[in-house]
Formats: structure tokens, C-alpha cells, sequence
């Protein structure tokens, strides 16, 4: 798996992810117009301020333009294209936090490779920090943020598809605005086994580190990138992880939360925790495009 992470090209579960997500745009088509064919008809006739303002940067008006359109606004069927247009945003969004993970991976997993810390006489384990290893650490850390971003886009997701507006009356508030992935409780519907929203170690792990990132600037006080010499060769570098528990959540004593004793290293980790995330990300989708939401 290391080896096709380091490769430029995208596994073929990428693809899927993405496959799946588009096939979200016509089961929210689907949702608001009852009749397909009024959708495809009406789409000539809707200017393209409904999809582009406030949304896409295609669009230089400022929202005190946009309030002003959408209070002229006497027709219903531009409240539904407002509103699709809104949902539509929402699996973009999704799309793209997960297509950035891959190349995430692959830059960090290039960056470790070219580092090039200072070759000693004597054999042993030595460390590198300081400026070296910033783009090492930037990547990584992008790559963990990104991951629970996308955690937090699914949460969204699902919640507003099982809450999805009854009449379009007016320009209906999106019911997912303030969901998060710790809000997943509030999701109803779906079947958790095999998705983002079961209970599961890699999931836990991602968190973890996301709020250590978050809250904590970093899961050690000094980042340093750890190199093995033999034979005044650079045999191996590595980048150690905090020990976790069983459950994916930190090893703590009283104040302290960041021990190495595991010798866990993050980049031999880091290929399994991504195959799972992305199946997990795969199996939620799925969820969503199989689900029958018009039974709701």
C-alpha cells in the first residue's frame, strides 16, 4: 500500500468515492423535483446568479446584491434552485476534501523520502528539526485536518438528507448549518456498521490527532523527523506516533498525553489509516445513495 501511495497516480477507491458523490447530486435533484423533467426544463430559464452567488468565486456580486434578487423573487421554482444549489455546494465540498487527501499522502510520503538530514560517522538513531522538516510536518498535519474536515462534511451530508424541506414556499435555512461529526447521534436513518459514524479505532485516532493539532499546536513539544545510520548510509526515517489506546483515544496522566513508549512510527501507520478512512468514507456514501429518503 506504501508503494501505490507514493505513486503520483489515484487508487481506483478514490474514484469510487467520487463516483458516489455524483451520484448524491441526482438523488437531491430527485428530492426537490418530484418531477425530473420540470428540472431539466426550468435549468434555461434560471440566470446563473442562483447558482454561482455566494457560492463559486465565477460570481463578483456581493450579498447585499444577492438578499436583493432573492427578495425579488416571485416565482417558487427559483426558491427550489436556490436551495439545490445550496445541497449540490455541499457534496462539491465533500468531493474536494476528500480527492486532496491522495495527494497529501503522496507529498508527505515524497517529502520524508527527500529529506536529507546530516549523515554521521557512527551508526545509530539520530533526529533532524527545526526549518528542514517543515514541509514534512505541514503536510502531515494538513492531511489530519483535512481527514476530520471531511468528517464533519459527512455528518452534514446525512443529516440534511434526512432532513430535507417539504415546500419551497421561500429560500429554506439548510438544516445541517450547525451539524458537526460530533453531532453524529443526531443522524437517524443509516446504518452505521462499516461507515465514518461507527464506533472504530482509525476514526478515534483521526480525531485525536485532529484536536491535538487543533487545541495543542502539535502532538509533541518539539516536531523532529527520527533517521536510522548504518554503514554511514541513511537506512531508514521515521516520524514517532502518541500511544493510544485500544479505543483510538490518547494515552493520559494528569496533564501529560503525548508518550512514545509504543514506538509506533506515523508513516508506517499512516497507509492503513487512509485505506480504512476511505472505505469507511465509501461504505457512508453508498449509505447515502441507496437510502430511500422519499419514504421518510
Amino acid at each position: 500500500m506504501k508503494t501505490k501511495l507514493l505513486n503520483n497516480g489515484t487508487p481506483q477507491i478514490l474514484y469510487d468515492i467520487d463516483n458516489s458523490c455524483v451520484d448524491l447530486y441526482d438523488n437531491f435533484t430527485n428530492l426537490i423535483f418530484k418531477d425530473i423533467q420540470e428540472y431539466y426544463d426550468e435549468m434555461t430559464l434560471i440566470p446563473q446568479w442562483v447558482y454561482q452567488t455566494g457560492i463559486d468565486s465565477d460570481s463578483a456580486a456581493s450579498k447585499d446584491m444577492f438578499n436583493n434578487w432573492v427578495k425579488e423573487i416571485t416565482d417558487e421554482k427559483y426558491y427550489k434552485h436556490l436551495f439545490l444549489a445550496d445541497c449540490h455546494n455541499l457534496i462539491g465540498s465533500v468531493q474536494n476534501r476528500l480527492l486532496s487527501t491522495i495527494t497529501q499522502v503522496q507529498i508527505f510520503f515524497r517529502s520524508l523520502e527527500n529529506l536529507k538530514p546530516i549523515v554521521l560517522e557512527k551508526d545509530g538513531c539520530y533526529w533532524t528539526s527545526g526549518e528542514n522538516i517543515v514541509p514534512v510536518f505541514s503536510v502531515l498535519h494538513d492531511l489530519i485536518i483535512t481527514m476530520y474536515a471531511s468528517l464533519d462534511l459527512l455528518a452534514k451530508l446525512s443529516f440534511q438528507f434526512e432532513n430535507m424541506p417539504n415546500d419551497y414556499s421561500k429560500y429554506r435555512k439548510m438544516q445541517c448549518k450547525k451539524i458537526l461529526f460530533g453531532n453524529k447521534l443526531k443522524i437517524q436513518k443509516i446504518n452505521f456498521t462499516g461507515t465514518v459514524f461507527e464506533n472504530s479505532k482509525t476514526i478515534k485516532t483521526i480525531e485525536n490527532l485532529r484536536h491535538e493539532l487543533i487545541h495543542n499546536g502539535t502532538w509533541e513539544s518539539v516536531p523532529k523527523v527520527h533517521y536510522k545510520i548504518e554503514a554511514k548510509e541513511v537506512v531508514e526515517k521515521f516520524i514517532f506516533m502518541p500511544d493510544f489506546l485500544e479505543s483510538g483515544t490518547l494515552e493520559v496522566a494528569i496533564n501529560r498525553k503525548r508518550f512514545f513508549s509504543s514506538n509506533q512510527k506515523i508513516n508506517e501507520k499512516l497507509p492503513d489509516l487512509c485505506s480504512e478512512f476511505w472505505e469507511r468514507v465509501l461504505t457512508t456514501l453508498n449509505r447515502l445513495r441507496e437510502f430511500d429518503y422519499k419514504a421518510i
